[in-house]
């Protein structure tokens, strides 16, 4: 039995571990004869148990395990995944785990404008000096969002002297504190928007979301282009007590 269990068990096991897919290869010539061989009795055999118990379960991970065996090829020195992919596919793993609260843009730090705000040389250099390429539009009250105007509208000629909420989108779209950012970055997808508004639980605004705050939170980085005054609006805010 000790035989058995050390040569026939163990040492073959140990070796075929470190070194399956160059064993394997070298010895699959065998394995084929054996599958010849024994086929006119696996095969049947095969078929009842599968008939009986049902076909076999694949092997299924849950997160936590994927998120594991991604950490291990990360450390791995011969692996091929790379620290930035590691990180990726984790955000990619939890990113559904948390909600819009958590990355949105709180409204303290929200620059919005009046839908009747006549756009002027004077507003387009605020707004091109502050950074931000979209602009929620309110009627009479800011809790009362009716659309997101880019900057860029405001930029092209024929718009001095008008005003702002004739450029902004139809309509806003908007989403709840509480709803899950998988949910939250389909609804991008499908609406075609890069801002949506956030409205708490007795329907007031309390923020804004952006496509680009979710996928921060998959790539886990921030994103800066050359416009960004301050790297995270959210943080900002929490340092001036706003939040």
């Amino acid at each position: 039995t000790c035989l058995i269990v050390v040569f026939g068990e163990i040492t073959p096991q140990a070796i075929f571990s470190r070194f399956a897919l160059m064993l394997g290869a070298k010895t699959v010539w065998i394995v084929k004869i054996f599958i010849f061989i024994l086929y006119p009795i696996a095969k049947p055999i095969g078929w009842i148990l599968d008939k009986a118990l049902g076909e076999e379960l694949g092997t299924v991970y849950s997160k936590k395990e994927l998120l594991k065996i991604v950490e291990e090829h990360r450390v791995a020195k011969d692996s091929d995944v790379d620290a930035e992919e590691a990180q990726i596919i984790a955000g990619a793993l939890t990113f559904s785990n948390k909600k819009v609260k958590d990355v949105m843009t709180p409204r303290t730090v929200v620059h919005s404008l009046p839908s009747d705000t006549v756009v002027t040389d004077t507003l387009r250099h605020q707004l091109a000096e502050e950074g931000f390429m979209r602009i929620p539009i309110y009627q009479s009250e800011p809790d009362n969002i009716i659309g997101v105007v880019h900057l860029s509208s405001l930029m092209k000629k024929g718009t001095r002297g008008k005003a702002v909420g004739r450029f902004s989108s139809k309509g806003a779209t908007f989403v709840q504190e509480n709803d899950r950012l998988d949910q939250t970055f389909l609804s991008f997808i499908k609406t075609h928007r890069h801002m949506h508004i956030v409205k708490d639980e007795f329907g007031g605004v309390s923020g804004v979301v952006t496509l680009e705050d979710i996928v921060e939170e998959i790539i886990q980085t921030e994103i800066r282009d050359e416009t960004d005054k301050v790297e995270n609006l959210r943080k900002h805010a929490r340092k001036n007590g706003a939040i």
